[in-house]
């Protein structure tokens, strides 16, 4: 059909919808005396369309023709959809909210968290959904999570978790002096997710997340700032994962397929991760990986404009979004990025585990068993994601922990590569299936630091359960089991893991040093006890060889 009679037909057919309406008047139309300059003989006959018309006419076939391609070509696109701000906000239930009967179990070594805690657990209860929690307290800080677990075990707010809280004397743990701090944690942190994973084993549980209190686990949906699969890594992690499925090409078809479905089906607002899983559970990676790793995003301490606290839509609520860190920093690091996320967390499928592989002495909390992969995998291949808060920089100090400095912490402050809302809206949804009252009461120590100034180690309190004795005869202290992973800031260049080296030896003034190479070259030295680093010409530091 020409263009010129489509373009007539379409003008017809809008012009009928409006009768009475002529958007082009004309002489014809004038119903008075003709001007005596125009006689009859002069006048033409009316044309069918005026040129103002087919103007019109020619205006509203390039507009119809622009629309149909829209549908017959943009939609059918190979670019993935991206989620918007708007929509990952909208989480209003559409269906009354029941309890459910089945989830996820959690496994939280905390130190002088309280702060975090309330948020996590909240957030984790409605997503996961989080049903059973085993909490242990480092017990070198300062405060007790008791009083702030207790609000979410009380049958008043109908939350059917069942979250025990763990001293060292309940999971066996004995404390060994000869240790240093970094050390002992280490330790109990191995011990105490082994016991863990054994509880909730005989327990008849199935997925368990391992991950701390500043990580929070959600879908890995596609967005407008995920990072191009076909762009090279900033470091060369292919040899470290090859053999793996995160290397082959009918996976990663597979994962970035399902990761397009998770987003066209609105699973943020639509599911829970655990029903997501039962219901792909007989699917990759499901089915494959009963040890699954996330990939990890951190979320830097850059804080978001005033005008977005009401985009989380609980200030009518008396909220306060900037005590809650899934509410207040967006900004974050290179999705897949080495450099700012580094190695991932696993959740893990207890039911399909072997209970002899669950030991002691696993390599890290990031591989805490055998048949877990190498901790680091695609960002495009992770169908769930971990996002790592670093919070203020009143927060990340407020823990007594040597690994954690101002240098440190500067070097992540203000990282920025895009910003992620997808956390956004999930307050407004608790508050709306738990009760307003009910939220102010179990949220009242988000963003409440306490320093514990004022309080004894737990260690020295009288309710504290611990075992301090000298290992048994034979027993070997766990000292460096995992010094290569403790090395994170040497590897921002490669992930060729660099060595440490401990001196080990009494120096000078008796102060113990750490040594850190990157190939054969001395890079740092830093105090054993502060991690403080001093200069590389200090007259403390003996000549040293790798």
């Amino acid at each position: 059909m020409p263009v010129t009679e489509l373009a007539e037909i379409l003008l017809q057919t809008a012009l009928s919808l409006f009768p009475g309406v002529d958007p082009c008047p004309t002489s014809s139309n004038f119903t008075g005396a003709m001007p005596p300059s125009i006689t009859a003989s002069q006048s033409r006959p009316r044309r069918k369309f005026s040129r103002c018309k087919r103007l019109l006419a020619f205006i509203i076939a390039i507009l119809f023709i622009l629309f149909t391609a829209k549908f017959l070509f943009i939609q059918d696109s190979t670019k993935p959809p991206a989620a918007s701000k708007e929509h990952l906000g909208s989480l209003s239930p559409s269906t009354p909210f029941t309890l459910p009967s089945d989830g996820f179990s959690g496994c939280l070594l905390v130190k002088d968290d309280n702060d975090r805690l309330s948020e996590w657990i909240a957030y984790h209860w409605l997503t996961l959904p989080l049903k059973y929690l085993i909490v242990a307290v480092d017990p070198t800080g300062n405060t007790s999570p008791k009083q702030l677990l207790s609000l979410f075990n009380d049958t008043k707010y109908n939350l059917g978790m069942e979250i025990t809280l763990w001293n060292d004397a309940d999971y066996g743990h004995w404390i060994d002096d000869r240790m240093n701090g970094v050390h002992k944690h280490r330790d109990r942190q191995k011990r105490f997710l082994a016991e863990c994973q054994k509880h909730h084993k005989a327990k008849n549980r199935s997925w368990v997340a391992v991950i701390d209190t500043d990580e929070y686990l959600t879908f890995n949906i596609l967005s407008d700032d995920d990072r191009d699969p076909e762009r090279r890594n900033d470091v060369d992690v292919f040899d470290l994962i090859d053999g793996t499925n995160f290397t082959e090409l009918n996976y990663r078809v597979e994962m970035q397929e399902a990761r397009r479905a998770m987003t066209e089906d609105n699973v943020l607002t639509q599911k829970t991760v655990f029903e997501y899983i039962s219901e792909h559970q007989e699917e990759r990676p499901w089915i494959s990986e009963p040890c699954y790793l996330m990939t990890r995003t951190l979320f830097s301490a850059i804080e978001s404009p005033s005008h977005t606290a009401e985009d989380a839509g609980v200030d009518k609520y008396g909220l306060d979004v900037n005590k809650f860190n899934t509410l207040k920093y967006f900004k974050h690091g290179e999705k897949g990025s080495w450099i700012h996320n580094k190695y991932g967390k696993v959740i893990i499928d207890l039911s399909r585990t072997d209970a002899n592989i669950i030991v002691h002495d696993m390599a890290n909390i990031h591989v805490p068993l055998e048949s877990c992969n190498y901790p680091f995998r695609l960002y495009e291949t992770g169908l769930l994601r971990v996002h790592h808060y670093l919070g203020s920089w009143e927060q990340y100090s407020a823990r007594s922990d040597v690994r954690r400095h101002r240098d440190k912490f500067d070097k992540s402050a203000l990282v920025n590569f895009g910003t992620d809302y997808q956390l956004q809206g999930w307050l407004k949804r608790f508050v709306m299936i738990v009760g307003e009252q009910n939220s102010k009461e179990l949220l009242q120590y988000s963003g409440v630091i306490d320093r514990g100034k004022s309080h004894k180690s737990l260690m020295d309190q009288p309710d504290y359960n611990y075992i301090k004795v000298n290992p048994p005869d034979g027993i070997v202290s766990e000292n460096v089991a995992d010094d290569e992973y403790a090395a994170e800031v040497l590897q921002e260049k490669e992930l060729e893991i660099a060595k440490v080296k401990e001196s080990g030896e009494e120096i000078q003034n008796s102060v113990e040093l750490l040594y850190y190479f990157e190939g054969d070259e001395l890079q740092k030295v830093t105090f054993k006890e502060s991690g403080e680093e001093i200069p590389l010409d200090d007259p403390r530091i003996q000549s040293k060889e790798k």
